[in-house]
């Protein structure tokens, strides 16, 4: 990795990191720029030249994450392991792993913006639903909304129950919803 690269990626850490900070503090709209840039150790120019809003440092946070998943999760896909309950045992690993950014967000009545990015992700990254069935697209929203819920208790509940015990609960309870449709 370049020097500059390795520069930015290090400014944007401090960003991401002293909004998080800022964001248990305080309310995310009495957060100012100058407090993050104070709170990073960057400078105004610096901020700006990689954010425009403080939803950009969430947003591109977020991004990051999902680049991280899809590099990590090549490893079982390419070893035909790739079932959806690897990926619910993946997703689950990766809420618990940004738990502190997720609680973070949620208190700051941002988590709305996880489940916008979970259903971009799952309707531009992946080839789990066809981009052009309406029944499958409604199907992605369904699953993106159930999964976002599950998580969203788990975390209420401190995350009590295991990994594999979150992915066996919502890959049986998502198989229970689509076995027992019945015409309405």
């Amino acid at each position: 990795m370049s020097n500059k690269k390795e520069s930015t990626t290090l400014v944007k850490k401090c960003i991401v990191d002293a909004l998080l900070i800022l964001m248990n503090e305080k309310e995310f709209d009495d957060i100012s720029i100058t407090e993050i840039c104070n709170k990073a150790g960057v400078s105004r120019m610096a901020y700006y030249r990689n954010y425009y809003t403080k939803k950009d440092i969430i947003i591109e946070y977020l991004k990051d994450i999902a680049e991280d998943f899809k590099k990590e999760s090549h490893s079982w896909q390419e070893r035909n392991e790739y079932t959806n309950k690897n990926v619910i045992r993946f997703l689950f690993t990766y809420f618990k792993k940004y738990a502190y950014f997720i609680k973070t967000l949620r208190n700051a009545n941002l988590s709305g913006l996880l489940q916008e990015y979970l259903n971009y992700y799952l309707e531009n990254e992946t080839n789990m639903f066809k981009r052009n069935d309406p029944y499958e697209k409604y199907h992605m929203y369904s699953y993106s909304g159930a999964l976002y819920n599950v998580y969203m208790k788990w975390l209420d509940n401190n995350m009590e129950e295991s990994i594999d015990d979150m992915a066996e609960i919502f890959c049986k309870a998502n198989r229970y919803i689509w076995e027992n449709e019945k015409e309405v």
